[in-house]
């Protein structure tokens, strides 16, 4: 059984965007920290900000895990019925 968004209530459907909204910030900042950072083990100064700055940016693998099972849920949902239905288009994929 999978859920549309036309199944789901408004707030609902923010949270959920909301969510894939945050997870991929934090994909974002894991990918910055690594680009722009040294490793947390280099660290010398492991005060409260640097600690905060390492923790925050460390939740990439988790949050690409996050936004694709919430993108399947929303998207890949919607899929398997228009396909079940023979009215699934890639136009339609894409625009949605």
């Amino acid at each position: 059984m999978s859920i549309t968004r036309e199944q789901l209530s408004p707030r609902t459907v923010r949270v959920l965007d909301a969510s894939r909204a945050l997870a991929a910030l934090a994909v974002v900042l894991q990918h910055a920290r690594l680009s722009l950072l040294v490793d947390p083990e280099s660290v010398t100064s492991r005060n409260l900000p640097t600690r905060f700055i390492y923790w925050v940016c460390g939740f990439g693998h988790e949050a690409v895990i996050v936004f694709f099972v919430l993108s399947g849920v929303l998207v890949g949902g919607s899929v398997v019925r228009s396909v079940t239905a023979e009215r699934w288009t890639w136009s339609e994929y894409m625009l949605r």
